[in-house]
């Protein structure tokens, strides 16, 4: 990244954004513990990130970690070092104001997934015909990898023609490509990203609106209403050439063109079963713009708990499995959506239906990590058992990189009692010695020295080792063996002028 000088990244700008950084539930990545210091030694940090923006920085490669998604697939989450993360927000919210920031709520999603259903008929206002539609079929579609290959030079066109600041749209363009390594691709699961990646996905947009089509778009996903099965399919091929015009391409396995009776039936909330049947236009908004709110607790509670009673549990139940069982190791996507709303109502009422289930969850169905871990959390502070979850979890379950970050998250989140020998520990520490410079290993590091089970020799080097993006956990792990007693004042001051991250962790 060359040197930037704007009065958008001045001091008060950075401080804002790091507060905003701070206080950003990134959701897909256990809560990191340092945010606090640095957010009170805000003028330091800041400082030093100002510093470098002037004088012009190479930022490293940001490491990516892959959260598993339901089946087989993964979705890559940047990581990214405590300063880049601030800087990249600091630009992009300069770049991008609170106005022009796209709603990505679920009343938002709700409302883009009706708008083919509002638009097909010409009077809302009236008991709906559905042989009135306008519309044959519905193009449903998105974008494969859509983050992974934004393209760098697009975008900087894209904001040129925004007439957006000169100098902060090549200050964001070189800094995007330090952390990616590459001309093309943006952080993923970063809320600023959003606000980038908006601007590029409205050029695809843009175009099938060009072409005649009645398009709708929620980040990457599309849909098209379309007067014929003909016009659908010319939908799909204006998508396609407008998508390899951007250096993308759309999903195939999530391109389809449902009937417009169909996608009423899969996204209205409401059964039809013959085109002469009217339905009233206000309950099909209800259905879709609203999640279904039980009228009490108690209510909620035991909807939930049946679902989890649906499950199947190929490790301690009997075959077969029965007709109205869900077989807990091929979930259908309903299904999967199903157990993790349940969960996580559970996890709000801290109820402990699930808990039976909780390894078999992690073991079959990976994509629920994070939420089996706020689960786990939640059982803990109503002092049930957690520990047989995570002994069951370090020994007899295959996790990935994403998963054991999270183990080891919650291990220290759930206050799991260590000693020097138990498995929990030994499997810990394994995590330290195989790749240090991870996500799993910085986790670890915090888990083990909160416990007093790592020594300030063996974390030091480690810090002096690993990237820019995980050295704020092993900083935080010297803090927290400082807490017990286990660092010297000397040898904290000692590390402290190593940088503005060591200055802010270690004060």
């Amino acid at each position: 990244m060359d040197p930037l000088e704007s009065s958008a990244l001045e001091i008060g700008q950075l401080a804002a954004a790091l507060e905003a950084e701070a206080n950003y539930d990134r959701v897909w990545l256990p809560p990191e513990p340092w945010w606090e210091s640095l957010v009170k030694d805000q003028e330091t940090f800041t400082a030093a990130i100002r510093r470098q923006v002037l004088r012009g920085t190479k930022w490293s490669r940001s490491s990516v970690v892959d959260a598993r998604k339901p089946g087989h697939g993964t979705r890559p989450i940047s990581v990214m070092s405590a300063d880049a993360r601030v800087l990249y927000r600091a630009i992009v919210s300069a770049l991008v104001p609170e106005d022009e920031r796209p709603d990505r709520s679920a009343e938002g999603y709700a409302n883009f997934v009706l708008q083919p259903i509002r638009a097909a008929f010409e009077n809302e206002s009236a008991p709906i015909h559905l042989a009135d539609s306008k519309y044959s079929h519905v193009l449903v579609t998105d974008i494969a990898a859509f983050y992974q290959y934004i393209d760098h030079g697009i975008l900087r066109d894209e904001f040129d023609l925004a007439g957006k600041d000169i100098k902060l749209v090549d200050g964001l363009i070189g800094l995007l490509a330090d952390l990616q390594g590459r001309s093309f691709g943006i952080p993923q699961r970063s809320q600023p990203s959003d606000w980038v990646s908006e601007i590029y996905a409205a050029r695809v947009e843009r175009w099938a609106i060009r072409e005649g089509f009645d398009v709708w778009r929620y980040s990457d996903d599309f849909r098209v209403g379309c007067l014929t099965y003909s016009d659908a399919l010319r939908a799909i091929e204006s998508l396609s050439r407008a998508t390899r015009d951007c250096g993308l391409a759309l999903n195939d396995q999530k391109t389809a063109t449902p009937t417009f009776w169909t996608y009423l039936n899969r996204n209205a909330g409401v059964e039809v079963d013959d085109l002469a049947m009217e339905i009233d236009p206000s309950d099909v908004e209800a259905a879709v713009s609203s999640e279904y709110v039980p009228e009490d607790d108690d209510q909620a509670i035991a909807e939930a708990s049946a679902v989890i009673d649906h499950l199947w549990d190929p490790e301690t139940d009997e075959e077969p499995v029965g007709e109205d069982d869900w077989d807990l190791r091929t979930l259908t996507p309903e299904q999967h959506r199903a157990v993790r709303r349940a969960l996580s109502t559970l996890t709000r009422f801290a109820d402990p239906t699930a808990l039976p289930l909780l390894a078999s969850l992690l073991a079959y169905q990976p994509a629920l990590t994070h939420l089996v871990i706020g689960y786990a959390k939640a059982m803990a502070a109503v002092d049930a058992p957690v520990r047989p979850f995570f002994d069951v979890a370090v020994t007899k379950v295959s996790l990935n990189e994403w998963q054991k970050a999270w183990i080891a998250y919650g291990i220290r989140a759930c206050a799991v009692r260590l000693t020097s020998r138990s498995s929990t520990t030994l499997w810990l520490l394994s995590l330290l010695n195989a790749r240090p410079d991870s996500l799993p290993a910085a986790e670890a590091a915090v888990t083990l020295s909160a416990a007093n089970l790592v020594s300030f020799h063996t974390i030091e080097s480690l810090f002096l080792s690993v990237s820019a993006d995980f050295s704020a956990w092993y900083l935080q792990a010297i803090a927290n063996l400082r807490e017990l007693g286990k660092v010297s004042a000397q040898q904290a001051g000692a590390l402290r002028p190593l940088s503005p991250l060591a200055h802010s962790i270690l004060r």
